[in-house]
């Protein structure tokens, strides 16, 4: 990163205050009997051919510094030398002194001072020997230094034109925390800015909630950067005060010590159509990146007021890949650590660049204390897609493998009756409060999943939660793709099954975090942007992964109700099918879901067939 300063112009003739000690108070011309101009102190002449013109001293550095020493022994000396000038002989140019600083007047070499990286990130546990990196510091500025001190958690030391920067302790606080060097060349300053993350293992819940209605986390597609809007409104009094965003966390896949990595800004949005009002007209996220290369964000917040800020990524995930290779990149992941009330309580945000069909849960990850089983069945845990599914013409059938990803994982997409071979797959809006006369479908349809029934595109399906070949009346966790790849304590059976790898808020994803909230069409709560239209989208449940930092949003879209199409549930539960079904009726019409609901319940569910309820695919691999 560099610095200039304007470029120093040198007149063909400079005025020059030289070694002479004349007793001449009026002009003088050396080398000629002919008057001096009248701007003249001084003029040199010549008629000679072979010679002419006026040589400096020739110093080089060292001989420079000599000179120095004698007239910086006071600071009037130090003053009185100003105009001195010198020639170079290590830079070639001509020198003078300001009073300050020795200034280069070479009218085609501009003043440089670079650092190499400009932020420096470290693990909460990066202590001792070995825990150290390096700034590489270039300049043409005759030296730089240190000028402002820094935290005693790490030093700098300086080799040459190299910097290592040791960190001295674990950080064993509540929140991540920062410090910055300050690099001085000549009249050019740059910052170095040092964060060292936290060990948030035992905030298994991700954290404390700052407010009943929160940010949780945030989520860009691989080839994305733009500003991530955090607006957390209501803050209580027992949350108020000194509040403080950094990153406690990176996995390997990024490199934010070559600046590959998260940044901050307080300043808001420049997007004139982001008023968070009725009237809005947002622009793209992408057009607005964050450009400063802060590595925190802090504030201060009354009772009641509104902490906000912005997150952007310095770079696109490079290292992306289908999600059909044999050795996906399809995702990396970050936590942001927000700290508040004076630094006492601390919440995650969970962070997420690419948008390909991921694990959440692996098969090698442990269970939670409380689960009804010893390990996970690895080939039971799924990729799965970020993005809920939706369909090109809604209220109207969908072709086999004819479902589409909405364009954010916040949208809720299309509703879904149950596909199969005697009922054609449908797919509904999720917005108005009845669907087209004519359309809906109440009856109860029954059958098994196969490949023709499904929706889902070329590639993907409907992820299982117990046998696919006939009606289940008790489904084996072991056969659930759902349950294993989603909790971190998978159950058995049916009913309400409390998870303890989820948090409920608002998914900065570029689309939500830039719109109006409001109430939509059977919703109890003002948690939903663009209510009356297929881009509708909701605050929901992340679930996440406590060993790897992996994260899945699903936003919740509530569903139609099987009697009349009516809309329910919408901002209390996430409702997806399976592709299992589940016999307990006579008539054999019911199948599974997975339900996530803001209060106790999360698990696996039933219900009739002829409800519509949303769809997240998992890769069929």
């Amino acid at each position: 990163m560099k610095q200039k300063k304007s470029q120093i112009y040198l007149l063909p003739l400079l005025v020059i205050i030289v070694f002479f000690t004349l007793p001449l108070k009026a002009q003088v011309n050396i080398g000629s009997l002919d008057k001096p101009h009248p701007f003249s102190i001084l003029e040199l002449t010549t008629t000679e051919k072979n010679h002419g013109g006026l040589r400096m001293p020739q110093l080089d550095n060292d001989e420079r510094a000599t000179v120095q020493a004698k007239f910086n022994e006071t600071t009037a000396t130090a003053e009185a030398a100003k105009g001195l000038i010198i020639y170079n002989t290590e830079t070639g140019c001509l020198e003078f002194w300001n009073g300050k600083e020795w200034i280069s007047l070479c009218s085609d070499v501009l003043p440089v001072l670079e650092v190499d990286p400009a932020s420096l990130f470290f693990a909460y546990n990066d202590s001792g020997t070995g825990k150290s990196q390096t700034v590489t510091v270039t300049t043409n500025q005759p030296d730089w230094s240190i000028t402002s001190p820094f935290p005693s958690w790490f030093t700098a030391d300086r080799l040459g034109n190299t910097l290592t920067v040791t960190i001295l302790n674990d950080n064993t606080g509540s929140a991540s925390r920062a410090g910055s060097i300050a690099i001085t060349a000549g009249t050019l300053t740059q910052t170095i800015f040092i964060t060292q993350g936290i060990d948030f293992s035992s905030f298994t819940d991700g954290g404390t909630s700052v407010a009943n209605r929160t940010y949780i986390g945030a989520f860009w597609k691989h080839n994305q950067t733009g500003e991530r809007i955090i607006r957390i409104q209501g803050i209580t009094a027992a949350n108020a005060g000194a509040w403080t965003a950094s990153v406690g966390w990176y996995d390997s896949q990024w490199n934010p010590a070559a600046g590959d990595g998260i940044v901050f800004s307080a300043i808001g949005t420049s997007d004139k159509g982001v008023t968070f009002d009725a009237s809005e007209n947002p622009g793209n996220a992408e057009s607005y990146p964050v450009t400063n290369d802060s590595a925190f964000v802090s504030g201060t917040v009354a009772a009641n007021g509104t902490i906000m800020f912005r997150i952007g990524l310095q770079k696109q995930f490079t290292a992306y890949m289908p999600d059909d290779d044999p050795v996906p990149n399809p995702a990396r992941y970050a936590v942001v650590m927000l700290s508040f009330n004076d630094g006492a309580k601390v919440q995650k945000l969970f962070i997420r660049q690419g948008e390909g069909a991921d694990y959440l849960m692996r098969g090698n990850d442990p269970v939670g204390d409380a689960s009804d089983v010893a390990t996970r069945t690895a080939n039971q845990c799924m990729r799965f897609s970020p993005y809920n599914l939706t369909a090109t013409t809604l209220d109207g059938p969908v072709e086999t493998n004819g479902g589409i990803w909405t364009d954010y994982p916040s949208q809720t997409g299309a509703f879904f009756q149950w596909a199969n071979t005697t009922n054609v797959r449908w797919a509904y809006n999720a917005w108005q409060a009845t669907v087209a006369a004519g359309t809906w479908d109440s009856n109860s349809p029954s059958g098994y999943w196969n490949t023709g029934n499904e929706t889902c595109p070329s590639g993907y399906r409907r992820p299982t939660d117990g046998i696919t070949t006939g009606n289940d009346t008790g489904p084996t966790m072991t056969l659930s793709e759902m349950r294993q790849s989603l909790f971190l304590s998978p159950k058995m059976g049916n009913g309400t099954r409390g998870s303890n790898n989820s948090v409920w808020g608002y998914y900065a994803d570029g689309f939500f975090d830039r719109r109006f909230l409001k109430l939509p069409a059977g919703g109890s709560y003002v948690a939903s942007v663009s209510i009356d239209n297929n881009q509708i989208a909701h605050f929901g449940c992340l679930l996440y992964n406590p060993y790897s930092n992996a994260s899945l949003f699903f936003p919740a879209a509530g569903c139609r109700r099987n009697t009349d199409s009516a809309m329910n549930l919408v901002g209390d539960y996430g409702i997806y099918w399976s592709s299992s079904t589940n016999n307990l009726s006579a008539s054999g019409t019911w199948a599974l879901n997975v339900a996530l609901g803001t209060g106790s319940y999360m698990g696996s569910s039933y219900n009739n067939r002829s409800y519509g309820y949303s769809i997240r695919c998992v890769k069929d691999n």
